[in-house]
């Protein structure tokens, strides 16, 4: 998995498996929500509960800077537990934010 800026204007390049993501011109930070939560679900277990706190730094949080729309369930969810967050729970949140942003997504590739 990798991305990187190609350029100032931010040609950026996603890889997750056989799966190549270009997005040119503007930063998609529902494509990299969605890397990332692949990301997520790929990585070693011991590894998930640092993987979703990052997650939800860059993602959910209201001051994130790649915020992505959260839906209540997952607001409620994450509030509800705060601190007591079980890699059930975290996996969950994880698929179900990449669920919600895949339209976005296979709409940016449809443009290409």
């Amino acid at each position: 998995f990798c991305i990187r800026t190609a350029s100032d204007e931010g040609q950026e390049i996603g890889f997750t498996g056989n799966c190549f993501l270009i997005v040119s011109g503007l930063f998609f930070s529902t494509q990299l929500c969605y890397l990332y939560a692949d990301l997520y679900h790929h990585a070693n277990s011991k590894d998930h509960r640092r993987m979703f706190l990052d997650f939800c730094h860059l993602f959910l949080e209201k001051s994130s800077n790649l915020k992505v729309h959260v839906p209540e369930w997952i607001s409620t969810e994450l509030e509800r537990r705060k601190g007591d967050q079980s890699e059930e729970m975290q996996r969950t949140c994880v698929q179900g934010m990449q669920d919600i942003v895949l339209p976005d997504v296979q709409t940016h590739l449809e443009d290409f």
